[in-house]
């Protein structure tokens, strides 16, 4: 491993628009081998190429960055008739070639077509297979452990499904069908019949954007919070990673980060991966082939409860294929996310010199692998820390939020 320790990118204000389509390019950058095309919306700073190379020990000949238009990084490539020339003679017929994308719209889609290339996937299915409802309707079939609840209501229909848990003492969480990271949940306590449940299901109503995908039973007494990534091919069902555990905030909790290994109890192992079989067999008869990243809780007394599933690759995918690349092994992984409106118009090199400061600092923990930085417009910087002991990890990870809240 190289002593430099840092891989960092930025991207432009303009090149954050769409959550969740390109916020992942920097993260994806430093999982890939030295065979894989690399196409960014952004030119790269050299300092970044630098820093990649030095870290994986290896550079890419293939890295491209884009001049088409277009709101996400597919539909650039799409229209950028020089770049589909260029991708067209690396691919040369190679049947193997597979369109690895985070998310599946139909501007992947489209972009695979014009290449020729396999995409699994499909825009069709995506919104179903990777909302609440959906999610909902095919773990009934699979059969798997699911808070009590309902699902595919209508906006008249909230506060009466509503009121039959709450009349039973039991907290509710109203969900954004499409939503992420619990960003657009809204809780409604028992409370509210005493009060004015009309106003506050308006409220929920007003914070879901009217797009109700679910009113359940908020479960109290978690253990945690976890998730697993799985895919399925046209051949098999395959869970691909160990699990996470997620950390969320708030009362609504709100998801900021991931890390892992969290070990599981080896029985309570096998019932989850039971039960993801279970959930990918329905999601296969659906016509699902690609990413899945299942969402659960354990309750305090063993209960294993599906929350979700979303239809793409998860957070801690990227920093798992790193490992792999570098052959990493025996480390703990913390995926972060720090969000302040301060940090919308933060310097780029304003980041890199706070974290490279406490990482070539004299209190920096000597266990700490690799650690990348990338600032997004929208007021979020997203980190990656890998170390030897989850001491250093833990120590990092707050030095960083403290210098952060500072700044």
């Amino acid at each position: 491993m190289a002593n430099r320790k840092m891989i960092a990118h930025g991207m432009s204000r303009d090149d954050w628009r769409v959550p969740g389509v390109e916020n992942y390019e920097h993260r994806s950058a430093v999982a890939q081998g030295p065979d894989d095309l690399l196409i960014f919306s952004l030119p790269l700073d050299p300092a970044y190429l630098a820093y990649r190379e030095e870290l994986l020990g290896f550079s890419n000949d293939n890295i491209f960055v884009t001049q088409g238009a277009g709101w996400n990084l597919a539909q650039r490539i799409a229209a950028d008739e020089n770049l589909l020339k260029i991708l067209r003679a690396q691919i040369n017929g190679n049947g193997q070639t597979r369109f690895d994308a985070f998310y599946v719209s139909q501007h992947e889609e489209e972009l695979a077509r014009l290449l020729g290339i396999k995409l699994f996937g499909s825009a069709a299915l995506t919104p179903k297979v990777g909302s609440k409802s959906g999610f909902r309707e095919l773990a009934k079939k699979a059969g798997v452990g699911l808070a009590e609840g309902f699902e595919n209501l209508d906006a008249w229909e909230v506060e009466e499904h509503a009121r039959i848990l709450l009349e039973q003492g039991k907290e509710v969480v109203v969900k954004d069908d499409h939503g992420v990271s619990g960003l657009n949940n809204y809780l409604i306590s028992p409370e509210a019949l005493t009060l004015d449940l009309t106003a506050e299901v308006g409220r929920a109503l007003e914070a879901t954007n009217f797009q109700i995908g679910v009113v359940e039973h908020f479960l109290p007494n978690v253990s945690g919070t976890f998730g697993v990534q799985c895919y399925i091919s046209e051949h098999r069902n395959k869970i691909l990673h160990g699990f996470w555990r997620q950390i969320l905030e708030g009362r609504n909790m709100e998801y900021v980060g991931s890390f892992f290994p969290n070990p599981i109890p080896e029985t309570l192992e096998r019932r989850i991966k039971y039960q993801c079989n279970c959930l990918m067999h329905e999601y296969r008869l659906a016509g699902w082939r690609g990413y899945l990243n299942f969402d659960f809780l354990i309750l305090n007394d063993g209960e294993i409860i599906f929350v979700e599933c979303n239809a793409r690759k998860s957070a801690p995918y990227y920093p798992r294929k790193f490992l792999e690349l570098q052959g990493l092994e025996d480390v703990c992984v913390v995926c972060k996310l720090f969000k302040s409106d301060k940090f919308k118009n933060m310097d780029f090199a304003r980041l890199v010199r706070l974290s490279e400061g406490l990482l070539y600092s004299q209190a920096k923990p000597q266990g700490i692998v690799f650690f990348n930085a990338g600032i997004m417009s929208h007021g979020q910087i997203q980190v990656i820390i890998i170390g030897k002991d989850w001491r250093d990890v833990n120590f990092f990870d707050k030095a960083l939020a403290f210098r952060l809240r500072k700044a």
